[in-house]
């Protein structure tokens, strides 16, 4: 007897697969807004430094 990886035992889940698609779009959509919002802050905290740090290498 094989044991099921963890995706394929939830996929036998009792509900129905439309619902289960929706719960991993709205899980997929979170991911992707968390993703946005990491790359946003970086990018806003490389524009903070970028002058800083120039001006520190020029000094």
């Amino acid at each position: 007897m094989c044991q099921y990886p963890d995706h394929v035992a939830r996929m036998s889940d009792k509900r129905n697969p439309k619902q289960l698609c929706g719960e991993l779009e709205v899980q997929l959509h979170e991911l992707q807004n968390k993703l946005l919002h990491t790359i946003f802050i970086m990018v806003v905290l490389w524009d903070l430094m970028l002058p800083v740090c120039a001006c520190y290498i020029l000094s």
